[in-house]
């Protein structure tokens, strides 16, 4: 999705220079509203419900029609790129540190994921009654 997005970026930015700020103000903007959005929201365990997690070929789609990885895509390509350069290099360097960086910290992010739900469920079903 970064590659092509990029790719096709390189023709909107070389006619209008200036959606790189508007593009960064936007992304950050939305980025801020989420983490708002996830720093308070309640959730209540008895209230969770089990469901099946989507599997690798149903997670590689949804990654299209997911607003935070196209905002992620964007925001990369106007952070990281320069308007008077090449750009599909430029993208690609931005794709592969993307793809370096980027497997290792979601490991890292379930890992903590899994570490810090797993006492707070336990906690919460020793105390109700």
């Amino acid at each position: 999705m970064l590659i092509a997005l990029g790719m096709g970026m390189s023709t909107v930015f070389a006619r209008y220079p200036q959606i790189h700020l508007l593009i960064k103000i936007l992304g950050i903007s939305y980025l801020l509203y989420l983490a708002w959005k996830i720093a308070t929201t309640q959730t209540r365990p008895d209230l969770v419900e089990k469901s099946r997690p989507l599997s690798f070929i149903q997670a590689t789609f949804f990654q299209w029609v997911n607003p935070k990885a196209w905002v992620m895509a964007v925001s990369a390509i106007a952070a990281f790129t320069t308007t008077g350069s090449e750009l599909y290099t430029q993208t690609l360097i931005i794709a592969l540190v993307v793809m370096l960086v980027g497997f290792p910290c979601v490991g890292v992010w379930m890992g903590f994921g899994v570490w810090l739900r797993t006492p707070l469920f336990e906690l919460a079903q020793i105390n109700t009654p």
